[in-house]
């Protein structure tokens, strides 16, 4: 199985080039709802969490308001992403992030991308968890979500701060937490996710990773990150439906990149 990731014709040619693939800020993505289903979690599973410690009901608002306020200064902290698909040809995909099936999916060796990552606890592969109407959030039952949960209502109760700046490793979790939850309405996407966490205020970062840089999409600036792969990492690109490379040309143009072992297919769709 692959992982592919799918872009316009320009994202491709700049994918090939600088063997590079763009985290953007997760402000950006498609979904609206991003981010926020782990705060209705939050929600749902808070007041039960702190009465389960034995807590008396008089303190519960108060407690619950001062753990809410100390996650969303936690989530003041920017995440970057870069989406894949387990699906190499989906018309879904195409439409949506293939310039309407214009463009391509590359496919990317998914150990590789592992291994790259690997060891960095600000980066990291992780699956997406889709919620639909037989999961609702008040039966979810995710041990990382409990986990962080647990962490904040043990400080509250013992009276101490916790100070996620302190202790990136759990913050960065909690980011990851937050940012694997998808409705079910994208379940067809079958998606997985490099996410990276920055440290605010510091330019250090992983050394695969470029220095923060800025684009132009329609009416938006876009804030992200270059990562950088190995060639190897790539094993497959499919061209859209509606591409008209020459294939023979498009082999020539990805050898002449570094790419010649990539297999090269065209998408079976019939869309027009």
């Amino acid at each position: 199985m692959l992982f592919y990731h799918y872009t316009p014709s320009p994202g491709l040619d700049s994918i090939v080039r600088h063997k590079a693939l763009w985290l953007s800020d997760s402000e950006n993505l498609n979904d609206y709802k991003e981010g926020l289903l782990f705060d209705e979690i939050v929600d749902h599973n808070l007041g039960d969490l702190i009465r389960s410690k034995g807590h008396a009901l008089p303190d519960l608002a108060e407690l619950s308001s001062a753990i809410r306020q100390k996650i969303a200064d936690l989530f003041n902290y920017k995440a970057y992403i870069c989406c894949f698909t387990e699906n190499g040809d989906a018309l879904s995909q195409w439409r949506g992030y293939a310039d309407d099936g214009h463009g391509a999916a590359i496919g990317f060796d998914p150990a590789a991308l592992r291994d790259l990552v690997g060891g960095q606890s600000e980066v990291f592969l992780t699956d997406v968890e889709y919620i639909g109407r037989d999961s609702p959030l008040s039966k979810i039952e995710d041990d990382s979500v409990d986990a962080i949960l647990d962490k904040f209502v043990e400080h509250a109760l013992n009276g101490q701060t916790l100070k996620f700046e302190s202790n990136a490793g759990a913050r960065h979790n909690a980011v990851k937490v937050r940012w694997k939850f998808k409705l079910h309405y994208f379940e067809e996407e079958r998606e997985h996710r490099i996410i990276y966490t920055p440290e605010p205020g510091t330019q250090s970062r992983p050394g695969f990773l470029s220095e923060r840089r800025f684009r132009f999409a329609r009416a938006s600036l876009i804030d992200y990150f270059e990562l950088g792969f190995p060639a190897a990492a790539v094993r497959e690109i499919v061209l859209g439906p509606k591409n008209a490379f020459c294939l023979a040309d498009f082999e020539d143009y990805l050898a002449l990149h570094g790419l010649g072992h990539v297999v090269v297919r065209k998408s079976g769709a019939t869309y027009r």
